[in-house]
């Protein structure tokens, strides 16, 4: 029996843990996450807002495994060959 295909998949695992572990608490959906200065717009801020909260609903509204990749992709910036690993699924895949 070879050692590397159990090495292999117990990687990905721990990968996997870790990348759920810190998946959304590290984002803020509720508002613009930068400071808002005193000279920013208020019109700006409210687009912001409500841009934020758009991106939240459609992100929820996605099936888990789809709202898993897009959210590895562009919240966590995973690369597509480290979101195909931890998602054990091949890297055209990912990127469709």
């Amino acid at each position: 029996m070879s050692l590397r295909p159990w090495l292999y998949q117990i990687t990905v695992n721990v990968f996997r843990n870790r990348v759920r572990r810190r998946q959304l608490p590290l984002v803020v959906l509720d508002g613009d996450p930068r400071a808002a200065s005193e000279t920013e717009q208020p019109e700006r801020a409210i687009e912001l807002s409500e841009l934020a909260q758009e991106l939240s609903a459609l992100l929820a509204s996605l099936p888990p495994r789809h709202r898993e990749a897009v959210a590895l992709r562009h919240i966590e910036c995973l690369s597509y060959p480290e979101i195909a690993l931890v998602l054990d699924q091949p890297e055209g895949t990912v990127k469709a």
